[in-house]
């Protein structure tokens, strides 16, 4: 679908030209070629968060090539519960400001929690992340299974975190954090996500 787009003052596509789906919305694969499509007219980035309690990572892949470079942010204080929440909110919103600028993001992906043993206050941070993302780089935030973004980037769906290191210095990582490893291989699966359309981590063979 050849699509033209209007970006506002954020960045976001807000006019297009195409053909909407049945319903008339602009959904689904509709809202994905919308995305790829923009982020490939104005060389935006796809962001991916690695969520933890006391801190984030994040990386960002250009879009449709380019290099992935990473940043991280501690929020650890006394505070907790909802003021540790509260504290997480601000400087997530405060950072994102930051770095929107010269990572201008397309869509945002982040890694929903997972584990053997529950962690709600793991699971409470990436709600967090999610809203404070949404609403300061308004563009899509959508949360990405762990199994999922390991298979499309290492082909390895339960792969070990040596195993995830190991594949993204094999692929231009530097030295980095175990979190920012996974931020790094969640962006280059959220990347190969937005070439081939699919949402399922079954990408092309052109788009691996």
């Amino acid at each position: 679908m050849k699509l033209t787009i209007d970006l506002d003052e954020t960045g976001y596509p807000t006019t297009w030209s195409g053909d909407p789906d049945d319903d008339g919305q602009y959904t689904g694969t509709i809202q994905h070629a919308i995305v790829a499509e923009a982020a490939r007219q104005y060389r935006q980035h796809v962001w991916g968060v690695d969520v933890a309690v006391s801190h984030l990572s994040i990386a960002f892949a250009q879009h449709p090539t380019g290099p992935i470079t990473t940043d991280s942010l501690l929020v650890d204080s006394e505070f907790r519960e909802g003021q540790r929440l509260g504290l997480l909110d601000r400087q997530t919103r405060i950072w994102a400001n930051q770095l929107k600028a010269g990572h201008p993001p397309a869509v945002v992906w982040v890694e929903q929690p997972s584990g053997r043993f529950p962690n709600p206050a793991l699971f409470y941070a990436a709600g967090v992340v999610q809203a404070a993302l949404s609403e300061t780089l308004a563009v899509p935030v959508w949360s990405v299974p762990s199994g999922k973004w390991k298979k499309i980037a290492t082909g390895v769906g339960n792969a070990s975190k040596q195993q995830v290191a190991a594949w993204c210095v094999r692929h231009g990582a530097g030295d980095l954090t175990q979190d920012e490893y996974d931020a790094f291989a969640i962006a280059w699966a959220g990347r190969l996500m937005l070439i081939s359309g699919r949402w399922d981590g079954k990408q092309t063979k052109e788009a691996a």
